[in-house]
């Protein structure tokens, strides 16, 4: 059974090296505060998901775009 099926809904989740794992598609510690175990994951994103993840959100996201091309007209 795959680690992250045992994580319950109400766990408290503490992510190691996330920036790093979402700028590189990096192998990610994950532990579950709740139960106290660890489990490692990776993923990787588009540049567009990137992007969004890094400037906080959707709504960050698309207000830095907004900006970004207001300065540039």
């Amino acid at each position: 059974k795959a680690e992250y099926t045992k994580v319950k809904q109400g766990d408290v989740l503490a992510l190691k090296g996330l920036k790093k794992a979402v700028n590189s598609c990096a192998e990610i510690e994950v532990k579950n505060v709740t139960t106290k175990k660890k489990f490692f994951c990776s993923f990787c994103l588009t540049t567009r998901e990137r992007d969004i993840i890094l400037k906080g959100g959707l709504l960050h996201y698309i207000k830095h775009a907004l900006s970004h091309n207001a300065h540039s007209r």
